[in-house]
Formats: structure tokens, sequence, C-alpha cells
């Protein structure tokens, strides 16, 4: 299925701010055993920063930083969120803004996002609610360390919900 329309966020920069797209779909998907919808976060979480918790990434990307080995199966890990005072230490602080988060792999892991895997899920169990919701989108990662277990970035979704309710026009949570 092909794209109608690409909507990339207006303050977008090569920095990776705003790093935040919406594509329209030329018809609804059908939904299946490997085709789901996901709960976003809830404004009402804005100030959650999620520091400590346990979340699922998933992609296409890179297996391997050495060869160019693009996975042709969805992949998992499971990731903790850190703080983004660490995060910065790594990046900087024009990259590890408010609008973003980290994680990283678990102690003795070298599980992170690679190379294709930008604009994957970011997603964390709701207890309270009982179910899966997407926190993040994936962004950056270190350049060629994807396996070092250095943290990931991530854009934060409550930043940006207002963003994605005024050019979807639905009415989000």
């Amino acid at each position: 299925m092909t794209s109608t329309q690409l909507f990339v966020h207006p303050n977008y920069n090569d920095k990776m701010n705003n790093d935040v797209a919406l594509i329209q779909l030329p018809e609804q998907l059908s939904f299946s055993n490997t085709v789901q919808p996901i709960q976003l976060v809830s404004s009402s979480q804005s100030s959650n920063t999620y520091v400590g918790t346990q979340a699922t990434i998933a992609g296409f990307g890179l297996i391997d930083d050495e060869y160019l080995d693009y996975s042709q199966q969805l992949l998992f890990a499971h990731v903790q969120i850190i703080a983004n005072d660490r995060c910065a230490s790594i990046f900087g602080s024009s990259v590890v803004l408010a609008s973003t988060m980290c994680a990283e792999g678990a102690v003795g892991s070298n599980m992170s996002t690679c190379s294709g895997d930008s604009g994957g899920p970011l997603i964390a169990y709701n207890s309270n609610a009982g179910r899966w919701i997407q926190i993040g989108i994936n962004s950056f990662v270190a350049e060629d360390q994807c396996t070092a277990g250095l943290p990931s970035g991530y854009v934060r979704l409550t930043s940006f919900l207002d963003y994605i309710s005024e050019t979807t026009g639905l009415s989000l949570p």
C-alpha cells in the first residue's frame, strides 16, 4: 500500500527536533494477527517522564553495525527509559530536549534500535488500562553504534498530541 499524503511536522529540523510525520493511507487498514492498532499515550500523562519504565521497541532496522543487513522480520527488544540529562550527556542538549525521551537495553544487553528503525514505536504496558500504549517514536541512535549498548532517542508523543490531533482532525484522549 502506498501513502496518499505525508505530513512532516512544520518545525522539523536536521538536529532531529520535532521528528514527527504522519502518513495518510488511501484506504483503511484491515486488522489481522500481524496488523493491529495501538492506543496513543493520553495527554494526562504529559508530566510522566517514564524514567525507569520497562518498554518495548520494534523495527526492521539493521541487525549488526558491521554488515548492512536489515531484518526481514519485525524484531522486538525490551528497553528501559532513562533520564534525559543522562542521555544529553551522550548526544548533547541541542538534540535531547524536553520533547525527547531516551531508552537503553537491559544491563548486560546491547539491545537498541538501529539504522532503519526510525519511525518505529516505543510502547509501554499501562496496567491501569490493561493494555499497551505508544509513548514514543524512534528518532535517533548513536551513529554506527547500534550494538554498543548506548541509549537511543525517541520523540515524546505527549509533546505532539496537539499536532497529531490538529493534522488528523481526530480527538485524542
